[in-house]
């Protein structure tokens, strides 16, 4: 933890560092951000004006790529500590800032006071030290994953534009490719590697779905209705969301081929 003060001076040592110029956007970038009410008040206090970009995907997949983030983090540093198995990271039971209760992306937007909150919601917070409501003046733009790597060129063209419109950019977004590669998946994985559809992480993936059937009800019916809040392709994001309720995996697992596969999928870190 650092002081406010040296969080202010890091944030203004931030800006002198790039171009002066006056049309020259300015931001950071900091998948943890609003995970922490601290941080969303020294962003405020420093920028109160500041526009958020906020990235949300299906909670299992966001914890698989999360957990496997962290796996080739281990390796890639040489760390030798443990890498606890995923079962043990249930609830608020944390191993380098993941767990079930990680994905509650519902909580970390509800500290931007967006929304009326009621009392259940406000006593969400309990035991959660590190998280409380800080009104603010920020325009938040969210999306799905999804909508980022859509494949239909028309709807992938209209989410740029409403991106370049919010961040009042002269100049469109190019086409917006893959970043964070975790290169080590299939036969490149490392051991701890989860594939989270193996049936042994059903009890696990049922957590998660649950988590994504309250926050897609309250994305859907309250945080997308403020007017703080803009959203491209609202009816594209609200089926993407759709899916949280329901589990991303096959209905028929052939086992011996998952287990031999590992992992289909590139992982890639979002929110």
């Amino acid at each position: 933890q650092i002081s406010d003060t040296a969080a202010t001076h890091q944030l203004d040592d931030a800006l002198v560092d790039l171009e002066q110029d006056s049309k020259m956007k300015r931001g950071i970038k900091c998948p943890s951000g609003i995970k922490n009410s601290r941080s969303l008040e020294r962003i405020a206090n420093h920028s109160p004006e500041a526009k958020l970009l906020i990235g949300v995907r299906h909670p299992v997949l966001y914890f698989q790529s999360f957990y496997n983030y962290r796996v080739t983090e281990i390796h890639d540093r040489g760390f030798t500590e443990k890498i606890p198995p995923i079962e043990s990271l249930v609830g608020n039971k944390e191993w380098k800032g993941l767990s079930t209760d990680t994905a509650r992306f519902d909580l970390y937007l509800m500290q931007l006071g967006k929304t009326n909150m009621t009392t259940d919601q406000l006593e969400a917070f309990n035991g959660r030290p590190q998280m409380a409501v800080k009104p603010n003046s920020f325009k938040i733009f969210l999306y799905s994953l999804d909508q980022m790597e859509d494949s239909v060129e028309e709807r992938q063209n209209t989410w740029r534009k409403t991106l370049q419109d919010f961040m009042e950019l002269d100049q469109p977004f190019p086409p917006i490719g893959h970043e964070n590669l975790n290169h080590f998946v299939g036969l490149n994985s490392h051991k701890e590697t989860i594939n989270i559809c193996e049936p042994r992480y059903d009890a696990v993936r049922e957590i998660l779905i649950d988590h994504g059937r309250h926050m897609e009800k309250w994305i859907r019916n309250e945080f997308i209705k403020s007017e703080d809040v803009v959203v491209a392709n609202e009816k594209h994001f609200l089926e993407a969301i759709a899916s949280w309720k329901s589990d991303p995996c096959p209905k028929v697992l052939d086992r011996k081929k998952i287990k031999k596969k590992r992992l289909s999928k590139v992982g890639r870190r979002s929110f």
